[in-house]
């Protein structure tokens, strides 16, 4: 099993990954691939009032910028926070409270705000979720893990899907393959084009590329145009096409 015990926490994020709304809820939901109402309740919390029983009252475990009206109000900490629980929700639909206990347990035992947006969650969550499981005797939270030669390891789904996250020097979450597009290689990242996707390697918006077949020039002039395979530039357009139905 890794040791955790000295582990220092990674520096503060830089301002722009934590503190610049780039997406709306709804936005960081689609992205993520995960139902609207589920990221919402990821962002603001849940309150649960049983009949005959006591008010549930549970916190959001994704970061949120507080600002006025229905503009952005994710930064990408928070849309790396959502990748994170999208793997873990890949697993299994774990209900929410159970995650927020374990969420709350690998915040504290590493010492650090958004754990979920660290590399530290990747290489040292899997002992301390393994552990916290089997003290908390969750058969579901157990299974996120398994034992690899006597290590604790993420399970391949929850391993596969955290993959698709890339880390800064300091250990902070600074770009992501959008997980909703399978065949493009799609990221965003926070210090390119304000968060929107872009292709890679050309770096080229998937907005500018839909709009203009939106305006009416075929796929294969835009490969050609922007060196993107025909397939990527395809399913760009069918995931747009879906969003605005």
């Amino acid at each position: 099993m890794c040791d955790t015990t000295a582990v220092a926490p990674p520096p503060a994020l830089d301002y722009v990954r934590g503190r610049v709304p780039l997406y709306t809820i709804a936005g960081a939901a689609t992205l993520l691939g995960v139902p609207s109402s589920t990221f919402t309740t990821w962002v603001n919390g849940y309150v649960r009032r049983p009949p005959g029983r006591k008010t549930v009252i549970g916190a959001g475990m994704v970061t949120k910028i507080g600002v006025p009206g229905n503009g952005p109000s994710i930064p990408f900490v928070g849309l790396a926070e959502g990748m994170a629980l999208a793997a873990f929700r890949r697993r299994h639909e774990i209900p929410l409270p159970r995650i927020r206990a374990a969420v709350t347990e690998l915040e504290e035992k590493l010492g650090l705000e958004h754990a979920l947006a660290s590399e530290h969650l990747y290489i040292l969550g899997p002992k301390l979720l393994y552990d916290y499981a089997h003290r908390a005797d969750d058969p579901d939270l157990i299974d996120l893990v398994e034992l690899d030669r006597g290590q604790a390891v993420f399970a391949p789904v929850v391993r596969d899907y955290l993959r698709q996250l890339t880390y800064d020097d300091a250990g902070w979450a600074e770009r992501l393959r959008v997980p909703i597009y399978r065949r493009a290689e799609v990221y965003a990242d926070p210090h390119h084009g304000s968060g929107e996707p872009f292709f890679a390697p050309s770096g080229i918006p998937v907005l500018d590329v839909v709009g203009r077949y939106i305006g009416g020039d075929p796929i294969r002039l835009l490969s050609k145009d922007y060196d993107i395979p025909e397939e990527q530039i395809t399913e760009a357009v069918e995931i747009a096409q879906r969003r605005a139905a």
